[in-house]
């Protein structure tokens, strides 16, 4: 498994990567969009309220400055980003390996 090299504490790409990924969206994060989207979804996820094409454009900032993740790596960030709470953390993961995919 490859290591993201500045990480001191040995954590996993995608382990990094959702951590990254959380922690950008949350300081973007819509409270009253999140409580839209929380209800939009019959209150079965927590969101952080950020849309879309936002998204999307923060989850591919974070992650430019990483290595290039290895197929280990994408096997990896599906059940990590699922021990989120946040339903666009699950969406971001999903994100990565859609564009992991077309560029294999």
């Amino acid at each position: 498994m490859m290591m993201y090299v500045s990480d001191p504490s040995g954590e996993s790409w995608s382990a990094v990567a959702v951590r990254e990924v959380r922690v950008a969206l949350a300081a973007v994060g819509d409270a009253d969009r999140a409580d839209a989207m929380r209800r939009y979804m019959r209150d079965q996820f927590v969101f952080f309220g950020v849309p879309t094409p936002q998204r999307r454009a923060i989850t591919k900032q974070v992650l430019a400055p990483l290595a290039a993740p290895l197929p280990t790596d994408l096997e990896e960030i599906g059940p990590i980003a699922w021990l989120a709470d946040e339903r666009e953390t699950q969406y971001a993961a999903v994100d990565v390996l859609v564009r992991d995919v077309r560029l294999a």
